[in-house]
């Protein structure tokens, strides 16, 4: 009798102890998830909420579309060199060379994936301003074009005497952003296509051989095929980012000579103008967001009506 009254104590207290083991954890979790879920609430749905609500708003308060209609005047403002039809245009510019480097890299890690002579070096030399800060990258890209610059010492073996100011020429400033973004953006899309290409099973690379496949057939018909989800992903993503560049112009150019693009209009709106702009350029966000989503979910729904081979 006196066993049993003992072991139910024992019971007792181990509920107790467990019951309060648990309660500690649910506190501890609690704490841990407070702060987080606070950073969420406030810098996030607050400060998208209240965007939301300033596009439809007068930098007075007042309610109003005026602020919508600004900005469909400064899309169609085709003069001001800093309007936003010149950021637009250059926005999709960018879209197009983005596209057209990523079939370019795709071929670039075909040719590492085959191990052909200096695949290692290249593919560290490549790899470099991926690994690097993006203010180091640009500084030596910009040291580099100088007209004094290495650049410059390189052209007049060529006979080009004089190398002209290229990133504060209308002419060239686009041209030099564009290549900039298509060089940095090397490593990235490498590493990625390059993981893609390796998980192809060797049998039946092997078994194409066998068959007298070529490396263009190989490449084209066999390889692109089984590597389409990682190619389109990384597709998608290019369109998902469409309104959102600007890290590159922000180092290169400032947005001058004709280089502004969406994303940079906005900051520069937003940092230069300050209060008065607020309205205007949440509207724009309101805008590029919509037409964002329109076009990422456009462009995935017609990716996913090409079959991925699964293996």
């Amino acid at each position: 009798m006196e066993n049993e009254i003992l072991s139910e104590v024992d019971e007792v207290k181990a509920k107790k102890k467990k019951k309060k083991a648990q309660r500690g954890v649910t506190i501890f979790l609690c704490v841990m998830l407070a702060y987080p879920i606070l950073e969420f609430l406030v810098s996030w749905i607050f400060v998208k909420f209240n965007t939301i609500l300033m596009a439809f708003q007068l930098p007075t308060g007042e309610w109003s579309l005026l602020t919508f209609k600004a900005v469909f005047t400064d899309m169609f403002n085709t003069q001001a060199t800093f309007s936003l039809a010149v950021a637009l245009r250059n926005t999709f510019l960018w879209l197009l060379v983005s596209i057209g480097s990523l079939f370019f890299h795709y071929f670039i890690a075909y040719v590492f994936y085959k191990k052909m002579l200096g695949t290692k070096f290249f593919r560290i030399v490549f790899y470099i301003p991926a690994i690097l800060s993006e203010v180091v990258v640009a500084t030596v890209f910009k040291n580099f074009i100088l007209t004094n610059g290495p650049l410059a010492d390189i052209v007049r073996i060529f006979g080009i005497e004089q190398l002209p100011q290229l990133l504060a020429d209308p002419d060239y400033a686009n041209k030099m952003v564009f290549f900039y973004n298509f060089w940095t953006s090397w490593g990235g899309h490498m590493l990625l296509l390059g993981g893609a290409l390796v998980r192809v099973p060797l049998e039946v690379i092997e078994s194409a051989r066998i068959d007298g496949v070529g490396v263009w057939r190989e490449l084209v018909q066999i390889l692109f095929p089984m590597t389409w989800g990682s190619f389109s992903t990384i597709l998608i993503l290019s369109f998902t980012g469409i309104f959102g560049v600007s890290n590159s112009v922000l180092m290169l150019t400032h947005g001058y000579n004709g280089t502004v693009t969406a994303g940079y209009w906005i900051f520069h709106k937003t940092y230069f103008e300050g209060a008065s702009a607020y309205n205007q350029v949440a509207a724009t966000g309101l805008i590029f967001t919509v037409a964002g989503a329109i076009i990422a979910l456009g462009v995935r729904w017609l990716v996913e009506r090409i079959p991925a081979v699964e293996y």
